[in-house]
């Protein structure tokens, strides 16, 4: 029965807490084999995606090579020429200067942890 990504990563994260609570072997074995059964359907569903976008653009070769080149990493060239490092350096510097004084005379944020930490579910 094929299981979903979601499922697998939920087996997982759970599979990690119990396992960092408990230093059994056999919890350690079951962590084991669940991860290795989600790296094998993470390789297989990356390996199908490229497989079925490949075989959909197989008639038009523009978005064929675009797929192959995304494939491979390849970057695509700037969008402006005319954009030069220190003109993108400034942007960011500038940007950074606006949101600092438009946040200068506001309150502190407040944080609430909604999250249970990992040594939280072992059982005392």
């Amino acid at each position: 029965m094929a299981r979903t990504n979601r499922v697998v990563v939920r087996s997982v994260a759970g599979l990690n807490a119990v396992v960092s609570c408990n230093s059994s072997s056999a919890y350690k074995k079951e962590w084991q084999l669940e991860f290795r059964r989600y790296r094998q359907l993470t390789r297989r569903k990356r390996a199908e995606f490229w497989r079925t976008s490949i075989d959909e653009n197989r008639s038009s070769p523009q978005r064929l090579w675009r797929s192959i080149n995304k494939l491979m990493g390849r970057e695509e060239l700037a969008a402006s020429p005319d954009i030069t490092a220190s003109d993108f350096q400034h942007f960011f510097v500038d940007k950074v200067a606006a949101v600092r004084a438009s946040t200068d005379s506001a309150n502190d944020p407040a944080f609430i942890n909604r999250r249970k930490s990992p040594s939280s579910m072992c059982s005392s």
